[in-house]
């Protein structure tokens, strides 16, 4: 993961790593602590629950969930941690909300990329994989 995030040559500080609950928070906590920064995590919420600002409802091709998110600020630079990018809905839902609240995605890292997503397409952020299943 440290071999990913070098990989992103990163022009701005870094401000902290972000990652949902239940399977990013985990990668995310370990790089967090291994570079000395914040996480802020991206918790999971009742899906019944009526959407916000901070309260984001979630479609992907395995689930419908409310996205919270909290203390985020203006101008903070992260970086999104997952386990896995399948459709890449979580990814566009995570940049589509932080950018409205102007904050800056300086890059994504995935443990796996299983390449059935758009997100190189949708977005000049770099994302970077242990594990990348491509396209092809």
């Amino acid at each position: 993961m440290l071999n990913l995030l070098n990989g992103l040559n990163l022009k701005c500080k870094l401000s902290y790593i972000t990652s949902t609950e239940p399977g990013g928070h985990l990668w995310g906590l370990i790089l967090a602590h291994s570079i000395g920064k914040p996480i802020n995590i991206i918790r999971v919420k009742d899906p019944n629950l009526p959407t916000n600002d901070n309260l984001q409802k979630q479609r992907t091709g395995y689930c419908v969930r409310n996205l919270y998110f909290e203390n985020f600020k203006e101008g903070d630079n992260i970086i999104i941690v997952e386990d896995v990018i399948s459709t890449g809905s979580t990814i566009k839902i995570i940049i589509d909300t932080l950018s409205s609240k102007n904050v800056n995605v300086v890059g994504v890292l995935c443990i796996v990329r299983k390449g059935i997503d758009n997100l190189d397409k949708d977005y000049s952020i770099p994302i970077k994989s242990i594990v990348d299943l491509g396209k092809d």
